[in-house]
């Protein structure tokens, strides 16, 4: 989705998957290719699938750039 070191040119396909992280509720931080999410200790097992299926929705952005 970005090489490592990516500069901001090479970040346009994973720009779009935080922001649609953003979009559906979820708030994490982006570095070229990780998605970096934190969860409180006390985080419900409910949560965490929420919050999976939220990375999951948007990281099928990344599959229409596949050849």
């Amino acid at each position: 989705m970005a090489p490592f070191n990516a500069k901001p040119a090479e970040m346009a396909i994973m720009n779009k998957v935080a922001a649609k992280i953003k979009e559906l509720g979820m708030y994490t931080f982006v570095r070229w290719n990780y998605i970096f999410v934190a969860p409180p200790l006390c985080i419900t097992k409910g949560q965490v699938d929420e919050g999976l299926a939220i990375i999951s929705e948007a990281i099928l952005i990344a599959d229409g750039y596949v050849y």
